[in-house]
């Protein structure tokens, strides 16, 4: 191995796996990748191109860095082909070692791609993996059974950030491998436990949401009682989780020191978000029903501000999370992203819209697919497209000024409420992000599709 090689894979050990789990612990990173990259040349490679580019990652280097290859894209460029040829060689044998390999590749490289920016290429690499992962079917009792179950549980973690950022369709029958049996224990031996158990909800929330709102255009999905059955049962689970957290609070906390209060509080704010996604499955008022729930919204903004003012009282300082120029702000874990961009395009109270933008903004961080700038720039231009469509119909109808349009006295109307928002990010850093989202009340109205361009920073529509 040369002195270079030698430097990129200490940066490995030392700063990305340390780093990309964010505030859970994480065994696949801890223990599988280190493991896996002493013995199998591709998982080496791998490690080493992922590494070179966590190395070199910056908030805004992805949209103003120039096409030129450099010194390091060249190094990212020689392992990332290096781990593709090995690979290929594991593609030959079906055996389930070869397999888990070929899974935790597919992992780096999603990861990797995630943070250059090549966005359609790591979904590439996250649906290979997850096809992998179907057609190797329930692992048996082995001792790599809980090497199999961490690498589910990271792919599904992934897999439920995609979706949840509009990056993929749920499918019609992904319900029907989600099954309404949903167990919480009584107690959480972890924090990482906990995060686990939650993920599993908030992802059945989620599909739930997307198939009832499918349900409503293709009543084959699956009957509508068998829809509330689950919603139900997720409702009751819900709870369930939250009052096993709190029971547990002091045992995980202790466990995990500094990391501790505010890896509790992320996963308050994540279960909140995922209540928020279930309360309107199935209402028949549709994205109406998001009203009823402002006390939820507001609750995320005080959880997000909480977060953010008890990260940056320095209680990370001296720690693998302190907030440094070398450390590359990306995780693959919650880091608070999601919550406020689902209040900004869900919630209709301008003001609390507003405030869940500034919010995102202001974060600067990537989790996963997610990337809060980009995820701030969506949410505004939908709120400007359903509140100028709104403003253009109350203008014809009064005199009155409109800058106090979206407040809690004002309830913008169905017909201008957008849904099956999706997001189309970039192939190469910089490129464009599509924007494609209907009416719901759509019937009579065109289907909105937008382009935004990040140098250049405006939006125009998207020509088919």
């Amino acid at each position: 191995m040369s002195a270079e090689q030698g430097r990129y894979l200490d940066w490995f050990r030392h700063r990305t796996v340390t780093k990309i789990p964010g505030l859970f612990e994480s065994t696949f990173w801890d223990t599988v990748v280190l493991q896996a990259s002493q013995s199998e040349p591709a998982v080496l490679h791998a490690s080493l191109a992922l590494s070179a580019a966590h190395r070199n990652f910056r908030p805004g280097y992805l949209v103003t860095r120039r096409s030129t290859i450099d010194g390091d894209e060249s190094f990212i460029l020689q392992h990332y082909n290096r781990a593709i040829a090995h690979a290929r060689e594991l593609l030959a044998d079906s055996s389930r070692s070869s397999t888990r390999v070929g899974l935790i590749l597919c992992l780096l490289f999603t990861c990797m791609e995630y943070m250059r920016g090549h966005y359609g290429v790591g979904n590439a690499h996250l649906s290979g993996g997850l096809q992998l992962l179907e057609r190797r079917g329930a692992a048996p009792v082995s001792k790599h059974a809980v090497v199999d179950a961490c690498l589910a549980e990271e792919f599904a973690r992934l897999n439920v950030q995609s979706l949840t950022f509009g990056q993929r369709v749920w499918s019609g029958n992904s319900l029907a491998t989600m099954g309404n049996e949903v167990i919480v224990p009584r107690t959480f031996a972890s924090m990482a436990e906990a995060r686990d158990s939650l993920l599993s909800l908030l992802n059945k929330c989620c599909g739930l949401y997307a198939q009832a709102y499918l349900h409503k255009k293709m009543t084959s999905i699956w009957s509508s009682s068998a829809l509330q059955d689950l919603k139900h049962c997720l409702g009751i689970a819900l709870k369930a989780w939250l009052e096993t957290l709190r029971s547990s609070r002091t045992v995980i906390e202790r466990q995990t020191g500094v990391v501790g209060p505010v890896a509790y509080r992320m996963l308050r704010l994540y279960h909140t978000y995922a209540t928020l996604a279930l309360a309107p499955c199935l209402h028949p008022a549709g994205e109406m029903a998001f009203d009823e729930h402002l006390d939820v919204f507001l609750s995320i903004l005080e959880q997000t501000r909480e977060i953010r003012q008890l990260v940056f009282s320095g209680v990370f300082n001296g720690t693998s999370h302190e907030i440094r120029q070398d450390a590359a702000p990306f995780v693959v874990d919650m880091a608070g992203i999601a919550p406020p961009y689902y209040t900004a395009v869900k919630c209709r109270i301008h003001s609390v819209r507003m405030q869940a933008i500034e919010m995102l903004e202001d974060t600067k961080k990537r989790e996963g697919v997610w990337d809060s700038d980009v995820a701030a720039c969506v949410a505004r231009k939908i709120v400007t497209i359903e509140e100028s469509s709104w403003r253009s119909t109350l203008a014809a109808e009064i005199a009155e000024p409109l800058d106090g349009i979206c407040t809690q006295n004002q309830v913008m109307p169905r017909a201008h409420r957008l849904c099956d928002v999706r997001v189309t990010l970039p192939d190469e850093p910089g490129g464009d992000i599509g924007l494609t989202c209907s009416w719901e009340e759509g019937v009579w109205r065109t289907q909105i599709r937008k382009a935004y361009n990040q140098r250049r920073q405006t939006w125009s529509d998207l020509v088919t």
